[in-house]
């Protein structure tokens, strides 16, 4: 992509609903060290006008993702975390990892690594592991990427937004929308982990 327009910069942003996930500053561009039965290395060309590493990483079900390593904004992160930080099959040792989601629409956006060993509750995020194709690239000022939306909260919660945005879509007022609080699923989100599906 070419350079940003003055006043903004390039960024990375989710693909399913647009809130900002992560600047191109905060992309990393060392390679580290990789769990080498999961996780193949390679280097991009020209994602947000950096040539950056890319971790082709394999999960305990053989799902594949390719995930950059991004550093976390200052201040309250652009994306939710779920769940306590495990060990368990990271693909980038001696770091733990938990899930991380997009904070408006609750789509899997990839992982928050912490340092090992940490207290439960208050782990120190080192780098997020993002899922390149769950994002796009694009423009956007910094106020933009500085603004931190209201966390969803709950799985019924983005339901209802995403049916929202289809019925606004297709030009029908909310008026007889049904009740969206049911998680059909039973669960609160169905994003994937590094050890599960």
């Amino acid at each position: 992509m070419a350079e940003a327009a003055e006043g903004t910069t390039l960024g990375l942003a989710c693909q399913n609903c647009d809130m900002p996930v992560a600047s191109a500053d905060e992309l990393l561009p060392e390679r580290v060290a990789v769990l080498d039965s999961a996780v193949y290395t390679y280097q991009l060309e020209d994602v947000c006008a950096a040539d950056p590493w890319c971790y082709s990483a394999t999960n305990a079900h053989d799902h594949r993702f390719d995930v950059a390593r991004f550093r976390p904004p200052p201040g309250e992160p652009r994306v939710q975390y779920h769940g306590e930080p495990t060990a368990d099959m990271s693909w980038f040792p001696p770091y733990e990892w938990r899930q991380a989601a997009c904070r408006r629409c609750l789509r899997h956006l990839g992982w928050a690594f912490s340092e090992a060993g940490t207290e439960p509750g208050a782990p120190r995020v080192v780098f997020l592991g993002l899922v390149l194709t769950h994002l796009r690239e694009r423009s956007m000022t910094r106020d933009a990427l500085a603004a931190r939306e209201a966390t969803r909260g709950s799985h019924a919660a983005a339901l209802e937004h995403v049916l929202s945005l289809l019925l606004d879509a297709a030009g029908m007022s909310g008026e007889d929308e049904g009740d969206c609080s049911q998680d059909e699923s039973g669960g609160e989100g169905s994003g994937v982990g590094i050890g599960e599906g």
